[in-house]
């Protein structure tokens, strides 16, 4: 990853038809790649996205 000064982290957005088995082999390939690189899976609890306001 190239490095940018004031920037402490990222986000990558990863979008794979899992239906399609050449593209899920390469997703899954992907995914390990991430992983060795340090990355780490957020779920949608972790991204910090608020749940709609109450009516």
């Amino acid at each position: 990853m190239r490095t940018s000064a004031g920037k402490t982290s990222i986000r990558v957005y990863d979008y794979a038809d899992t239906r399609v088995p050449v593209l899920r082999a390469m997703h899954n390939r992907r995914l390990q790649t991430y992983k060795a690189l340090g990355f780490r899976r957020l779920t949608a609890d972790d991204s910090g996205a608020r749940p709609p306001p109450q009516a």
